[in-house]
């Protein structure tokens, strides 16, 4: 059956160069079909090209989304960021120390590492000391309070103290440098003040670290005194900070310069001590070797400096309840910190992730040109001279038998390297500190961009309450539901994390599913949109056999 042509119209128009009028253009139903076809033919690979990225994409990001969500990820980030020399390396304490024991319990870190006190230690065995005596404070740690250095110094002055001279100077200088850098009691936590230095993740590194008397020993076994003089006028004071891999030299000068700017407060102990400037400043100034810095905008990387344990920041979406509430409940005995930032994860704005960046940028220039204050020296020079014990010995005559009444020798000690030191007294301490209230905040009070101490943990009357703490003055008591919608990241252990966990599994399971969908749909859709091949159309030779016309079936 033959179709008639249908005449679309007839040019009227001018004729071409050569003098012939255009020929008629006749359509019929296989152009359109085969114009349609063409079309198809076209667009295909396009749409094909366009599915297969497509196809990549979304395997990027469901891979993507698995990794984050699996905490053996993060916990591969920070060992390949610590290959790089980007990160502290591990190193235990076991490894640098061996604890020296008095009267069956361990002495204080900082006493047993100073210069001399082996001396004492084998001096104080023939005594046959009831650790009782020693132990004032009754956290089985001898020595780690300026009462207790004293009581040791009774018992060598009441035993012999023509004998015991030698072992009564090195504890008269002991409790000398231990007041002016840990103070009379011993560090606490609610010492660190951050002031307005931006390093809240160096300040509960040490705050954690102060939650327990077998942690704080961790930080009293790091500082150790190369250069001591503690006359008034001449008072010096070098220390080498032990950072696991390393130490660093920290001259008395140097540290002063340090605590003098005069644009910002220094971070500092709220008693005056030397302990806080010295730790911050051995992570912000001596850590170097990681090309230039530890990363400060990791918080798992310093407290790994103090700690000598492999942390990690752990995102806490990564982690089920049951695994989050399992690593907050071992704070205090292990250090524990949360990060909170202006971007939740429940409210991912553009606005508050570019908020968080500005910030971090501020972070990261920070403490750069500080100028430098005289009379903030000479007030951080006061500061610490009113923390030395005040001078009451008197020299004694040379036929001193160390009988009732007689008086006190003077005590000078001369380390190597170092000048002379003065006489320093044994005036009783009292045996406990004062007592800290902290005023409790409330959830909208809380500081965004911020790391905080993790206090305590733990279930009451059927909720969930975890303390937190900063070198701010805050303590908060936040329940599950604020803690979920505030809490950025956990720093803690790498060995409390799981590998998969839960939340893992789940999220690994799902995106498994996904990718297996997602490749048998494309596929279908793949074969859908292969090419169409489109065959010419059958043309015949027009009346005058020089331009063809379609073949009309």
């Amino acid at each position: 059956m033959q179709v008639n042509p249908v005449i679309t119209g007839q040019s009227n128009g001018p004729t071409s160069k050569d003098g012939k009028k255009p020929n008629n253009r006749i359509i019929t139903r296989e152009h359109i079909e085969q114009g349609v076809n063409l079309l198809k033919a076209v667009s295909r690979p396009t749409a094909r090209y366009g599915l297969k990225t497509l196809k990549w994409l979304s395997y990027i990001g469901i891979t993507s989304f698995a990794l984050f969500k699996t905490p053996v990820f993060w916990k591969v980030t920070h060992d390949a960021v610590s290959k790089f020399d980007y990160y502290p390396t591990v190193k235990k304490w076991n490894e640098t120390y061996t604890d020296k024991h008095m009267a069956g319990l361990p002495v204080d870190r900082f006493v047993a590492n100073y210069q001399g006190f082996d001396k004492v230690l084998n001096s104080s065995n023939q005594l046959s000391l009831n650790s009782g005596i020693l132990d004032a404070n009754d956290n089985n740690i001898i020595l780690d309070t300026s009462e207790e250095i004293e009581r040791l110094i009774s018992e060598f002055k009441n035993s012999d103290r023509k004998k015991y001279a030698s072992e009564i100077k090195t504890l008269e200088e002991i409790n000398a440098a231990s007041r002016v850098i840990w103070d009379s009691w011993g560090p606490h936590m609610y010492d660190p003040v951050q002031g307005s230095r931006m390093n809240c993740p160096i300040m509960s590194d040490i705050q954690s670290h102060l939650l327990t008397d077998e942690n704080t020993q961790i930080l009293k076994g790091k500082i150790k005194v190369a250069k001591f003089n503690s006359s008034k006028e001449n008072f010096q004071i070098d220390v080498v900070v032990d950072t696991g891999d390393g130490q660093i030299y920290i001259p008395y000068k140097d540290l002063i310069q340090w605590m003098s700017p005069r644009e910002v407060t220094p971070s500092h102990s709220s008693e005056g001590t030397l302990y806080v400037p010295i730790l911050t400043y051995a992570i912000e100034k001596g850590v170097n070797r990681y090309k230039g810095d530890v990363l400060k905008w990791l918080p798992s990387s310093t407290i790994t400096v103090f700690s000598g344990e492999n942390y990690v920041t752990m995102m806490t979406p990564t982690l089920s309840d049951e695994e989050l509430k399992s690593v907050l409940m071992k704070a205090p005995q292990n250090p524990t910190k949360l990060v909170i930032l202006q971007t939740k994860w429940s409210d991912l704005t553009v606005k508050n992730i570019f908020s968080d960046i500005t910030e971090l940028k501020k972070f990261l220039k920070l403490d750069k040109n500080y100028s430098y204050a005289d009379y903030r020296e000479n007030d951080f020079r006061d500061s610490i001279i009113r923390l030395l014990p005040p001078s009451s010995f008197t020299p004694a005559s040379s036929t001193d038998s160390g009988d009732s009444g007689s008086t006190s020798p003077a005590i000078l000690t001369t380390l190597p390297g170092s000048s002379t030191i003065s006489p320093v007294s044994t005036t009783p301490t009292p045996l406990t500190r004062p007592v800290y209230k902290r005023l409790k905040t409330e959830e909208k009070y809380l500081l965004t961009n911020h790391v905080y101490t993790v206090k305590e943990c733990k279930e009451v009357d059927g909720e969930w309450i975890t303390t937190i703490i900063d070198a701010n003055g805050i303590e908060a008591d936040l329940t599950w539901e604020q803690l979920k919608r505030n809490g950025f990241a956990v720093v803690s252990q790498s060995e409390n994390f799981p590998n998969i966990g839960k939340e893992g599994f789940l999220t690994l399971s799902i995106c498994l599913a996904s990718l297996l969908a997602l490749r048998f749909g494309a596929r279908k859709i793949d074969n859908y949109l292969k090419p169409i091949i489109v065959e010419p159309p059958k043309m015949l030779p027009n009346q005058e056999g020089k331009e063809n016309t379609p073949l009309i079936t």
